[in-house]
């Protein structure tokens, strides 16, 4: 009997406590979460997942944030909030160009199957392989969405005869960072890419071999993509028009 009433204390003291700190979230009150962050973090108790995710939503301080969507993740597999931080997660290393740790975050995402996130997420990976000129991802992910969501408003925008999509079918633009008349220092140069993760290959024209990164629609997707490569890398590269 005593052990049933104090579950059930305990319960409802969680319970009061999410109420609380929801309270303080729907009130901006960033003070009072970070507050009670620092207390439980100073005593090394743990830290409830609302206070955790309350508090990444709200700080300013960037690497703060990701460290409590980080925690979200990597140790309450089980939250409400685990496939939320995923996605904050999936964003944040978007915009630093880490495209692996996105892509892994928004994989999971979709294969979870949640009917509100996954759409979101199918948008996202979408978008950033179109954006690595990741041909045969942006597809496949295009044709899983499609099967997976058929009636979602972002599934449908892909099949709209009203709008365009870049899926290359005859001409295209691409990134050209070598041409080389020796096979060797063509492959070397691919492999080095490669193990980047950039959508690197081979082509062959009038007896030389071009290493070029990409298949990009349109010449304006094609420099915007130079811009975030020639960040990123020191070698020369241009854009190219092809076939």
């Amino acid at each position: 009997m005593k052990t049933k009433l104090l579950f059930m204390i305990l319960v409802f003291s969680a319970v009061a406590l999410n109420a609380n700190l929801t309270d303080l979230y729907r009130s901006g009150d960033i003070k009072a979460l970070t507050a009670k962050l620092d207390s439980l973090e100073k005593s090394n108790d743990e830290i409830p997942c609302t206070l955790l995710f309350y508090c990444a939503e709200l700080i300013d301080n960037v690497q703060r944030s990701v460290a409590c969507y980080t925690q979200i993740v990597n140790f309450r597999t089980d939250s409400p909030f685990f496939n939320a931080s995923q996605l904050r997660l999936a964003k944040y290393y978007t915009l630093q160009q880490d495209s692996a740790k996105a892509a892994l975050y928004l994989r999971r995402i979709i294969s979870s199957k949640d009917t509100l996130l996954s759409p979101l997420a199918y948008v996202s990976i979408i978008a950033l392989y179109e954006r690595y000129g990741d041909l045969s991802n942006t597809s496949k992910f295009i044709r899983d969405f499609q099967s997976d969501f058929p009636s979602s408003q972002f599934a449908l925008y892909y099949t709209s005869e009203k709008k365009s999509h870049s899926v290359v079918k005859d001409l295209y633009y691409a990134i050209q960072i070598g041409s080389f008349k020796s096979m060797e220092n063509a492959d070397k140069l691919f492999d080095e890419y490669k193990k980047k993760r950039y959508d690197i290959y081979k082509i062959t024209e009038k007896d030389l071999i071009k290493v070029r990164i990409g298949k990009f629609k349109n010449e304006e997707d094609a420099k915007s993509f130079l811009k975030v490569f020639q960040k990123a890398e020191t070698i020369p590269a241009w854009v190219v028009k092809s076939e």
